[in-house]
């Protein structure tokens, strides 16, 4: 080439530079979108690892709640045995004890096993037979009579 005059060189400098850099610049352009992609893909996977997270957090605490209800409805059904076990509700009552002496307390009416209800026709009035003293009072809801 070097019959090639200077001018027609640089022209021919130029036009191979003209072909190599847009193919550099395609190159380029096509590693960056590559790059591009890839942290697509990453940041979607990311994503997803992050809405299963989510996911499994709100799970657990879904679980937590139900578990938490549960314990909850447990005591609740716990006291309410205790409650009617121990004093359902308690009713004035007055009688007469073992030794004849006249009696007027206000007397805890214990659960059926502990304790036997005779109704009277009247709606107020209670018959109970207690079978730990073995007293029978005559129980009323308005008071002691």
């Amino acid at each position: 080439m070097c019959w090639l005059s200077t001018s027609s060189a640089f022209l021919h400098l130029h036009h191979l530079e003209e072909f190599i850099i847009p193919k550099k610049k395609k190159r380029e352009k096509k590693e960056k979108k590559k790059k591009e992609e890839e942290e697509e893909e990453e940041e979607e996977e990311e994503e997803e690892d992050e809405g299963k997270r989510r996911k499994m957090k709100r799970k657990k605490k879904k679980k937590k709640k139900k578990k938490k209800k549960r314990k909850r409805k447990k005591k609740k059904r716990k006291r309410k045995k205790k409650k009617s076990k121990a004093h359902a509700h308690s009713a004035f009552a007055a009688g007469e004890g073992e030794d004849g002496c006249a009696i007027s307390v206000s007397f805890p009416i214990l659960s059926r096993a502990e304790s036997t209800f005779l109704y009277s026709e009247e709606p107020y009035f209670v018959l109970v037979k207690d079978k730990k003293p073995s007293h029978t009072f005559l129980c009323t809801q308005e008071g002691p009579f």
